[in-house]
């Protein structure tokens, strides 16, 4: 039991220090970005060296004596304060990008949203003037209707001569609903049309919300920026400083321990 044990404290040492120092390596790489293979060497190096050191202090601290323990102790100080720059810089650059694509993806939402209520406007008003164009048929109609009972009356009395003003009156009213049935066709068709733009807009906003993989990975960051009355650049502030206090020191614990 005690062998495996052993085993399973290598094993966490040596997968926390791996990830721990490809982790602050690529950070490092993303704040120095110009450094190049010599930079990815460099940095290697102190990661390296940062294990070693420890190991050598927790070993042979006896042997080299006070001074060398102080100063390699110290090496390793600034090499874990180096490791957790470099992790900082790799998780709150991977949150700017997330946090970039999600802000873009809204930026884009909200732009459809506002061009759909300009849209709605424009329904409401097509959709008022066909309900009064249709009023306006209806009343037509009415009145010619009672023209034409009219006209029935007139020419049964021989008033030729009303009853001719009559029929003027209402091939006037066939003119004007002709006319009105035509604008209401021509709405009618804007309305369609809008109707369709809406139906695409409302597509187009499902299909980005469906893809908005930033929104996916930072939707835990929403939801405690939201419980804890906070920005979310303040929420990942924190939760970047405990991994950096939980991360790099527990891999040196449990490289001491082993």
């Amino acid at each position: 039991m005690k062998k495996i044990l052993i085993y399973l404290v290598l094993i966490m040492a040596v997968s926390m220090a791996g990830i721990v120092a490809y982790v602050s390596v690529n950070g490092l790489l993303k704040v120095f970005a110009g450094a190049g293979t010599l930079g990815l060497l460099f940095f290697i190096s102190i990661e390296i060296a940062k294990i070693v050191a420890t190991s050598a202090i927790h070993t042979y601290y006896k042997k080299i004596g006070i001074l060398y323990t102080l100063l390699l102790s110290l090496g390793v100080l600034i090499s874990m304060l180096i490791t957790s720059v470099g992790i900082y810089g790799f998780l709150s650059t991977s949150y700017k990008e997330s946090y970039s694509n999600m802000i873009t993806v809204d930026n884009k939402i909200g732009l459809i949203e506002s061009k759909k209520v300009l849209l709605n406007e424009d329904k409401e008003t097509i959709s008022n003037n066909i309900t009064l164009k249709r009023d306006r048929v209806n009343k037509i109609l009415e009145v010619r209707k009672q023209q034409e009972v009219r006209l029935d009356s007139l020419y049964a009395k021989n008033w030729i001569t009303t009853a001719r003003k009559v029929e003027k009156y209402i091939e006037k009213s066939n003119d004007d609903i002709n006319k009105v049935e035509l604008d209401l066709e021509t709405l009618t068709n804007k309305l369609e049309t809008i109707n369709n733009e809406l139906n695409d807009y409302s597509l187009e906003i499902i299909e980005l919300k469906n893809n908005n993989e930033g929104s996916d990975e930072l939707n835990s960051l929403k939801y405690l920026s939201e419980v804890t009355n906070t920005s979310m650049d303040e929420v990942m502030k924190w939760f970047i400083l405990l991994l950096i206090v939980i991360g790099d020191p527990m891999a040196v614990l449990m490289v001491i321990v082993f």
